[in-house]
């Protein structure tokens, strides 16, 4: 994949140990982007939900989560996985309009491979245009305003 006329080799890994360079890599893009969208109450709701307790807990559920490398040192975006939803997926602005979240999306569908037909997600309204772009439909015409949070429901098929 090439940013800015540099070729960088990417890379996804599975996240063992979340930690707090991981919260804190998420929570700077969200505040940058999404933050602005939702209300106190939501940010919130998803500082908790994005928090180290939290998102262990997630996983010894089952929870998938993965981290996007570039050129093997660089942490580059997050995403997790939840069944056949997908309920983070952040990457830095440097590589933002790069192809790298499309990169996690054909990742994501190769894990989901023969395991579910479809591929959820609540999208941000600043992440709505994105999600359309590669292939999610929207499972409602409205915004919808849960714990603070402004998100559409989104459906990808697999």
């Amino acid at each position: 994949m090439k940013n800015k006329n540099v070729m960088q080799e990417i890379s996804i890994s599975k996240i063992k140990s979340y930690l707090a360079v991981h919260f804190n890599f998420i929570i700077n893009v969200y505040t940058k982007h999404n933050a602005k969208e939702d209300l106190e109450e939501g940010r919130s709701t998803f500082e908790k939900f994005i928090s180290i307790e939290e998102t262990k807990t997630r996983i010894r559920n089952g929870s998938q989560l993965y981290q996007l490398t570039i050129n093997a040192t660089e942490m580059a975006g997050i995403f997790e996985i939840d069944d056949n939803h997908l309920t983070l997926l952040y990457i830095i602005d440097s590589m933002q309009l790069s192809g790298a979240g499309t990169f996690c999306i054909d990742a994501i569908k190769i894990i989901l491979k023969n395991k579910c037909t479809t591929l959820s997600v609540f999208a941000s309204p600043y992440s709505l245009d994105f999600y359309i772009k590669n292939g999610f439909e929207k499972r409602s015409k409205n915004v919808k305003l849960i714990k603070g949070m402004r998100y559409y429901e989104m459906e990808l098929s697999l």
